[in-house]
């Protein structure tokens, strides 16, 4: 077993055991990770609190030489705290823009009493998200930043976008935990500096037994937004499913390696609309369908295998023969009423315009469109 795997294991291990405890009781895990969570932001204000009032000392004492010491001890314990987090890439989108996005957007968070996000982005991936950020670290308001992938408006129809814009809405209750994480995994990531020594030893500690016990919480939040969805469009939401796990295989593997990065293309958007509208052999299609309805679940994964989605709403497809199977993927493949255009009106050639030089401009950057963030 290579070295890496060997010293997942144990980690492996308490996810598990963390997972079977939030099975056999759900708000227990969900108050073990509230109180994971408080302790983090114990250490915070805590350590900002220190500095302050040392430096309050030191100032109040007169002493110039001691002043500059309490400020540089000030600087050393507190400043790594503002952490500045960048927003999330991709092309920001607004009301007057896409106005009838904005509205299918607005009726669904009214339904499920969601807060507006402070910014729409159409990103690359074939999925959506709804990121709660901390920008500016522990002291900042939470940034809302809702991301729908472009592929996601050539595949799916404006039903099931609006169920897949349901279920990102649904899961963003359980966004606050995974705020947290992120913060912590960038300040654990960091590069360590002079003034990060002590926020960075912390983070080293704490951060597992964060995701230990948030990851149970999250995973399972998964499902519940899931139901959610399902109650609202009790036909849309399976299939959109089923189609945005499809095309997101089918792009990762066959369509966003053509693209280095480094290396800006041109007209990318339109070469994505073209494989998007290529024919793909059936049984192509049910093979790495099946493939994904059959992969094993990751206990390092926050998000379920689409087998357990499925089957945890009793929409697991299961058929006896291959003509079945081969009806199944090439629906999911088909799209006679895309959403494009409905979603972004009059100015959808304004936008992929941008798309297309933000596309261009993230491989000049050496990122690699079309994974997520």
């Amino acid at each position: 077993m290579p070295q890496l795997l060997r010293s997942l294991e144990p980690y492996r291990r308490q996810i598990r055991q963390a997972r079977e405890r939030f099975q056999r009781a759900p708000e227990e895990g969900r108050q073990a990770l509230r109180k994971q969570v408080a302790l983090g932001n114990l250490f915070a204000y805590a350590l900002f609190g220190l500095g302050i009032l040392i430096f309050g000392l030191i100032l109040f004492a007169g002493c110039l030489p001691a002043m500059l010491w309490g400020a540089g001890f000030l600087l050393l314990i507190a400043f790594p705290l503002w952490l500045r987090l960048p927003k999330p890439p991709g092309v920001r989108v607004y009301r007057p823009q896409a106005k009838p996005l904005f509205s299918d957007l607005d009726q669904l968070r009214d339904r499920l009493n969601a807060p507006e996000p402070n910014e729409l982005v159409l990103s690359s991936e074939c999925a959506t998200s709804y990121d709660r950020i901390l920008l500016q670290g522990f002291f900042s308001p939470p940034f809302y930043s809702f991301r729908l992938g472009v592929p996601l408006l050539h595949i799916l129809t404006p039903g099931e976008l609006r169920s897949a814009l349901c279920h990102t809405l649904a899961q963003e209750r359980f966004e606050g935990p995974q705020a947290f994480l992120r913060l912590w995994r960038t300040l654990n990531q960091s590069p360590v500096r002079w003034n990060h020594l002590i926020v960075a030893a912390f983070a080293e500690k704490y951060r597992p037994g964060l995701e230990i016990q948030a990851l149970p919480v999250l995973h399972a939040s998964v499902f519940e937004a899931d139901r959610v969805a399902l109650e609202q469009f009790p036909d849309a939401w399976p299939r959109a499913m089923m189609k945005i796990a499809l095309w997101e295989a089918l792009l990762r593997d066959g369509f966003w390696p053509k693209f280095e990065s480094g290396r800006p293309q041109e007209r990318m958007l339109a070469r994505m609309e073209a494989f998007l509208k290529r024919e793909v052999p059936p049984m192509h299609a049910v093979a790495v369908l099946r493939a994904l309805l059959e992969t094993r679940p990751d206990d390092l994964h926050a998000t379920p295998t689409l087998g357990e989605r499925l089957d945890a709403l009793g929409h697991k497809p299961a058929y006896p023969d291959e003509a079945s199977w081969t009806r199944l993927a090439t629906e999911l493949l088909e799209c006679p009423e895309p959403s494009i255009d409905g979603a972004l009106g009059v100015n959808r050639e304004r936008i992929e315009r941008q798309i297309d030089e933000d596309w261009k401009i993230e491989l000049e950057l050496g990122m690699q469109p079309g994974r997520e963030s």
